[in-house]
């Protein structure tokens, strides 16, 4: 679909390493969510239309990504930290407090698993997941 290289912020601020590995001087930092942003725009702007968008909790911890696929109208899927605050039947609750009321529902909507860590099959973190129906 597209690519960026994501350059730390001190290789962009620092003029000597950045111009020996041949990296514009007109290129500035920019955090992974906007790159995903900018890449997400330009796939959107040339008649891409996925069914979906998933991401990791670096994105969907994201107001702007986020804010981003609902202007679009644009369905999703995004992994948030624990201390992420969401709204839920009008009222802002953290996902920490979210999923301890899903557990209390007997699981309706409420999901449990394993997080994969990288080459490591199956031995992740306990994970919890909720889904909500986002109203437009």
């Amino acid at each position: 679909m597209d690519r960026e290289l994501y350059l730390p912020k001190e290789l962009c601020a620092d003029e000597e390493r950045r111009e020996a590995a041949g990296i514009p001087g007109e290129r500035i930092f920019q955090t992974k969510h906007e790159l995903g942003l900018a890449m997400l725009g330009r796939a959107f702007d040339g008649g891409m239309r996925p069914q979906w968008v998933l991401a990791d909790a670096l994105y969907g911890s994201s107001y702007d990504f986020r804010k981003f696929l609902l202007d679009r109208d644009q369905a999703y899927a995004l992994a948030v930290n624990s201390q992420q605050c969401i709204t839920h039947e009008l009222n802002q609750v953290k996902v920490k407090e979210f999923v301890k009321t899903c557990r209390m529902m007997r699981g309706k909507g409420f999901l449990q698993g394993l997080e994969p860590k990288a080459n490591a099959g199956m031995s992740g973190r306990l994970q919890n997941y909720a889904g909500l129906r986002q109203r437009g």
